[in-house]
């Protein structure tokens, strides 16, 4: 793994904030504009004005929020840590299955090493002229990238346990998951950290767009990064010690046009064994029963629940494979410009949408196991976009690190 470097970095001062969960708030890219309101009206230090503000869009909402992070800082709002820290980060609560589950891990800065970091998804020039903005106004990284490593011995996972054994410097519970974070100064545990997580690679969860937008800044300003090498913000996790949901996130599809049925029809005869579902119930379990070395997706078209199980063996994963063969016919090459495509982690929503709100089809995805993730990272394939979404998501405001 790339060099884990521990840092001062700015946080909640509690001596001015009432409540952490009035301030602390979910990723940036997460946020509808309805939770972006209800974050904005609980605080006027809620991390949402810095990290998604709703100011008028352009290069002054930027120097706002530069200016708005400068008055923070100067209200000691935001405070310095006077050492240099990691920043152990535990997660609890109730997995799929409803039982509990955990989740430990540690933010600290890594240094940026294209090599040792291994990446799955697509990134879209939007969200990186938007972050690069960010970046270049604010001299900060806002929030880390959420990264996972391997460790065939377990000593990190083992560390961060019993860290996170001590009292929070923040405990909070947002939306049923338990929040709990401590900042470590120990240089023998951060380096008994560092030392067992060295060798790894890294491997991207989420914050594919902020690692990329990290790198390019870091090239053009070397001198603003840690001797001269860039770094980024990140959080870290023991990918097989740790409880992982990742949420296969549903495609619902309205508005086509032209013979869009008979192009569904036929592509699916051409590739596929379909087998009728009574329900969409029935159609979620029968997905995740896949032939060794097969490949399987649901289908909502009509009043039709479909399975539709790949008759070729296959490597790649079931969203590449509706990608290049069905999304990509149905809405051409750009798929991620098109307004025909819209996403969901919720598969009664899909259902709806095509049932009752003149959707005309959606496709409904199993889910992802962490080794499959990573064997595709490994390879450099790259997936679609929305095409993982870990549970729980990290929340912005814990630490920033400033330069």
């Amino acid at each position: 793994m790339p060099q884990i470097l521990p840092f001062r970095g700015y946080r909640y001062n509690p001596a001015r904030i009432k409540k952490y969960d009035d301030v602390l708030s979910p990723p940036y890219d997460v946020i509808s504009q309805k939770e972006q309101e209800a974050l904005y009206a609980k605080s006027p230090y809620n991390f949402v004005r810095v990290d998604l503000s709703k100011k008028v869009t352009g290069q002054d909402a930027y120097r706002a929020t530069a200016a708005e992070i400068e008055r923070w800082v100067a209200g000691q709002v935001l405070k310095q840590d006077s050492s240099s820290s990691i920043y152990v980060y535990a997660q609890d609560y109730k997995n799929l299955a409803g039982k509990p589950a955990a989740r430990v891990g540690f933010i600290s800065l890594m240094k940026i090493d294209a090599k040792k970091v291994k990446k799955h998804e697509h990134t879209l020039a939007g969200p990186k002229v938007d972050r690069t903005a960010l970046m270049e106004t604010v001299k900060a990284q806002l929030s880390p990238i959420f990264g996972m490593f391997r460790d065939p011995k377990g000593a990190a996972h083992a560390e961060l346990k019993r860290l996170a054994k001590a009292k929070p410097a923040i405990d909070v519970t947002v939306a049923g998951v338990r929040h709990r974070f401590y900042p470590v100064t120990d240089a023998k545990a951060i380096a008994k950290i560092s030392k067992s997580v060295g060798v790894q690679n890294m491997y991207i969860a989420d914050g594919h767009h902020r690692f990329e937008v990290a790198t390019e800044y870091y090239k053009r300003h070397p001198k603003n990064g840690v001797n001269g090498k860039g770094v980024v913000l990140t959080y870290l996790c023991d990918a097989f010690r740790n409880d992982f949901t990742i949420y296969p996130t549903h495609r619902i599809l309205k508005g086509l046009e032209g013979n869009w049925q008979e192009t569904i029809e036929k592509t699916v005869a051409k590739y596929f064994e379909a087998e009728r579902a009574g329900s969409l119930q029935a159609l979620v379990a029968s997905i995740e029963k896949k032939p060794k070395g097969g490949l399987t997706l649901g289908l909502v078209l009509g009043k039709d629940y479909r399975k539709l199980t790949l008759k070729a063996k296959t490597r790649d994963l079931d969203v590449t494979v509706l990608q290049k063969l069905l999304i990509s016919k149905l809405l051409g090459e750009e798929v991620a410009k098109s307004d025909k495509i819209r996403f969901t982690r919720d598969p009664k929503e899909a259902d709806a949408a095509v049932r009752k709100e003149g959707a005309d089809a959606a496709f409904i995805l199993p889910y992802m196991p962490v080794s499959e993730m990573m064997r595709v990272s490994d390879l450099g394939v790259k997936l679609p976009q929305k095409s993982t979404y870990f549970y729980p998501k990290l929340l912005s405001g814990l630490v920033v690190y400033k330069f």
